[in-house]
């Protein structure tokens, strides 16, 4: 999974999306969950990101949360 997450963050950049406050990630992890289904997997793929350096440790708590 981890090398999954890692070829997408070559093709897709979040750092447009770096000027978004905590809120904003909240709002993306809802988002998230509800697609999937399960918070647990939002988790994961979060930490996935997150062990990726796709997205900073704030991000990955506010999705998260």
């Amino acid at each position: 999974m981890k090398e999954s997450v890692e070829l997408i963050s070559q093709t897709v950049s979040l750092e447009q999306y770096s000027h978004f406050s905590i809120r904003g990630y909240v709002l993306i992890g809802a988002i998230i969950t509800s697609i999937m289904q399960t918070s647990t997997g939002a988790t994961i793929i979060t930490l996935t990101a997150l062990s990726a350096k796709i997205i900073t440790l704030d991000m990955a708590l506010g999705i998260v949360i």
